[in-house]
């Protein structure tokens, strides 16, 4: 003969929910006898012949399953019932004690009782207003600060932070006992209370539309309404500010397309490699804030590769034509300046000799500062089909590289790859002349390059 059961109250929360708002997939529901830690015995329907297990597992969707059907808890009469649900990982999502079995003639109480008196003593925490919502972070300010019972809880949802839907919105819970500021992100307070009591967000603000930020000084990434930033203007950055919060401490930060600065490395700001990032438009990097105004920026990537140290590129932007000239000088638009670290150095040369007599031209790389190693690497020189080798090097505070070579009327290509270990602070410039007198111009051409990338 079947076990007259009723159902637990428990069933009425048929999903449940990670801390960060995500479906508790693979986490479990464990049942006890009120007040305990001994278990008890639940049934999947009225028939209250097939038992639940116990725990049970939550399936894809955070639903209490038997296979892949999910279930209610039934419990015979006079039942109270505690509740444990967790995640995949072991972390405690709700715990709910001595509830009760609706419409239990036994039962001590019921939960239209605890409705009307959630402070009862029987240890079920219940929502006083269900949930209430808003629209904007604005109206939530707007509203009067809320007068709960003792034991009574409360709820908002927030459909945005600026506007309804723009993805920034969220839950939050009244905090009766917070006096924590108003950062318009995890906290809220509302009527301006100069009391206790805030609203605080239950879940982590989502990853959603980039809030746009002017850089100064100090560009403070904890005003921001999102914890994806983009970053205009071209004032270079010291700080990240102090605003931020611990509780959500990663940003996803872009520059914009018109943004072009330095991002200084100091013991607040810890860049790649330990090093200041000329960063670009485009550029994005991920940033944690540690806390006392101090941040850590984790990755930085520029053009979708990741950069681990300043990157600094030059590339022409006029034909420059050398006529008679065979004095070196320095190329202005292939020069970079650099600080003491290791670096790879690429450059490419596209260059174009005036029809008529054979003209010749010759290369040179010069360093201002001090490098500790005298580097030397092979060049390929193209032009009509015939390549050539020859070997550079740089010494200190100078520079040696091949000179006398000969170009054929049309396009030839000049491309030198090397190492520089810098000990001391330069700048390095690209040197290009003709190789002897003539009244036949050898011109660089638009899209020549020096590409530096910083290694340690």
């Amino acid at each position: 003969m079947a076990t007259q059961v009723y159902m637990s109250g428990i069933s009425l929360v048929i999903q449940y929910f990670t801390n960060l708002g995500l479906l508790a997939n693979g986490g479990t529901v464990t049942t006890y006898e009120g007040g305990t830690t001994t278990p008890v015995t639940t049934y999947s329907d009225s028939t209250g012949t097939a038992h639940n297990p116990n725990p049970m597992t939550l399936s894809s969707t955070g639903r209490p399953v038997v296979g892949q059907a999910p279930v209610a808890f039934w419990v015979p009469t006079g039942t109270l019932v505690r509740l444990v649900v967790a995640d995949a990982q072991g972390n405690q999502l709700v715990y709910l004690d001595n509830v009760p079995a609706i419409g239990d003639p036994a039962s001590t109480g019921s939960l239209q009782t605890e409705l009307a008196n959630p402070a009862s003593g029987s240890g079920v925490d219940l929502v006083a207003n269900a949930i209430k919502s808003y629209d904007t972070f604005a109206d939530v300010r707007a509203a009067n600060t809320p007068e709960l019972a003792g034991g009574q809880t409360l709820t908002i949802d927030v459909q945005g932070a600026l506007s309804v839907g723009d993805g920034l919105g969220g839950t939050f819970y009244w905090s009766a006992g917070s006096t924590a500021a108003d950062n318009g992100k995890t906290v809220l307070n509302p009527n301006n209370n100069s009391g206790n009591g805030r609203y605080l967000r239950r879940y982590a603000p989502p990853l959603s539309t980039a809030q746009a930020i002017p850089s100064n000084s100090t560009t403070d990434l904890g005003t921001a309404a999102s914890n994806v930033v983009s970053i205009t203007g071209s004032v270079s950055i010291n700080s990240f500010g102090s605003s931020a919060s611990l509780a959500n401490p990663i940003y996803l930060v872009t520059l914009a397309a018109a943004a072009s600065l330095v991002i200084n490395n100091s013991a607040a700001l810890l860049c790649p490699s330990d090093s200041s990032i000329n960063a670009g438009a485009g550029d994005f990097f991920i940033a944690q804030y540690l806390g006392s105004g101090n941040w850590v920026i984790l990755a930085y990537y520029r053009q979708g590769q990741a950069v681990f140290g300043p990157v600094t590129q030059v590339v022409s932007t006029n034909t420059q034509s050398i006529t008679s000239s065979t004095v070196l000088t320095n190329d202005n638009q292939l020069s970079a300046a650099l600080s003491a670290g290791t670096y790879k150095v690429n450059i490419v040369l596209l260059l174009n000799s005036a029809s008529g007599t054979t003209q010749g031209y010759k290369f040179a790389c010069t360093f201002s500062g001090s490098n500790s190693n005298t580097a030397a690497a092979g060049g390929v020189l193209t032009g009509n089909s015939v390549t050539a080798a020859f070997i550079t090097s740089i010494n200190n505070g100078s520079a040696v590289v091949a000179t006398g070579i000969v170009a054929t009327p049309g396009e030839d290509t000049l491309a030198v790859e090397f190492p520089l270990t810098v000990t001391a602070p330069g700048t390095l410039n690209v040197q290009f002349a003709q190789n002897s007198s003539s009244t036949n111009a050898v011109n660089r051409l638009p899209g020549s390059t020096l590409l530096i990338i910083r290694e340690a």
